[in-house]
């Protein structure tokens, strides 16, 4: 989940239903999406990451909230909200929300949503039984310790030295909850990935142009008998371009002019343009793959192999952050209460 997570055209299109498509600002944008981050490893900070999940997770996957068993696991009781006394007078976690609601709203909203999409992964994960094995969590933060020491000139000691001295950071601390992030992340790629695979798909190239005036040329290229994948390469706009056109598999739903056009186009024909958001869009469908059934034991195998050919993108995150908003329960009312604030639609 990676999941690693901007949004835009691709992200709004081929979404099942209509979402807000926020996300994170990491990512670079395209003519048909903007960018979730990335659910591959994560990158290294330079600065603290404050948007680890605070998760314990054990190395068969199956992760719990440290709140569930831990001191003040006990709902009914308000844990103390001061964070410092000046004068004797307490100053609220409320006063430090409320002031940094005023000043960055959009960073507030983006990493309780962070938070929002860990829990959904994690739901996910217990319900489909999906399981990590021990070493890929352990490799995956040796590599961002060697990445950490060799920005720093190639000491491993230094990135201790910098977290504590630098940034006021508890080395032990600080990799405790990357390695927690690595977790989500892991659990949220393969959440995704199963989901996606379990839904009726079509495979599918895109051209995508800014006038009509650009689709009548891109139609009579087409009807001209050149290749799909050749005047992607050299017409469209989308980043997609540098592959032919190929996106990641288009989710079979109503609500998206591009998922029905992919669908009432026979497989290695072409189909439009279509008009959305103010670009010409062009798709050829390459096929319908089969869809996978069944729990973690079944289909991980699948889903895993399936990750190292094609790592989840963002429209793939978006249609399964939209549908995970309908399977589960999202209550935001505490946050906004807590801001002082009137809850978003």
């Amino acid at each position: 989940m990676a999941l690693s997570l901007q949004s835009g055209l691709v992200g709004c299109v081929l979404l099942v239903a209509a979402v807000s498509c926020q996300a994170p600002t990491e990512r670079s944008s395209s003519a048909l999406d903007g960018g979730m981050q990335g659910t591959g490893t994560p990158a290294v900070p330079e600065e603290p990451s404050t948007q680890m999940p605070e998760l314990a997770v054990g190395v068969q996957g199956k992760a719990k909230s440290e709140a569930d068993s831990g001191p003040g696991a006990n709902a009914d009781v308000a844990p103390d909200t001061t964070i410092a006394y000046v004068a004797g007078e307490p100053i609220d976690v409320r006063e430090l929300l409320a002031h940094w609601m005023h000043r960055d709203s959009r960073r507030v909203y983006d990493f309780a949503d962070r938070l929002v999409t860990s829990r959904l992964a994690l739901a996910e994960a217990q319900r489909l039984g999906i399981t990590l094995e021990p070493k890929l969590v352990d490799d995956r933060v040796v590599e961002a310790r060697a990445r950490y020491a060799e920005s720093l000139g190639g000491n491993l000691e230094d990135v201790d030295l910098y977290l504590l001295g630098e940034l006021g950071l508890d080395p032990t601390r600080y990799f405790e909850l990357f390695r927690d992030e690595t977790v989500q992340q892991l659990l949220s790629e393969r959440a995704v990935r199963a989901w996606t695979l379990s839904k009726d798909r079509a495979d599918v190239a895109v051209i995508v142009v800014a006038t009509p005036g650009d689709a009548a040329l891109v139609t009579d290229r087409l009807n001209a008998g050149e290749p799909f994948a050749q005047v992607a390469a050299e017409a469209s706009l989308d980043p997609s371009a540098a592959e032919g056109g190929l996106l990641p598999p288009v989710i079979k739903s109503e609500l998206s002019a591009l998922s029905r056009l992919a669908f009432n186009t026979a497989v290695g024909e072409w189909g439009g343009p279509v008009e959305e958001q103010g670009k010409q869009i062009f798709i050829q469908t390459l096929g319908f793959p089969l869809t996978l059934q069944g729990n973690w034991q079944a289909i991980g195998d699948t889903v895993k192999a399936d990750l190292e050919a094609r790592p989840v993108e963002d429209p793939e995150y978006w249609q399964w952050r939209s549908a995970m908003g309908r399977r589960y329960e999202i209550d935001m009312r505490p946050l906004f209460d807590l801001l002082g604030e009137p809850q978003r639609q």
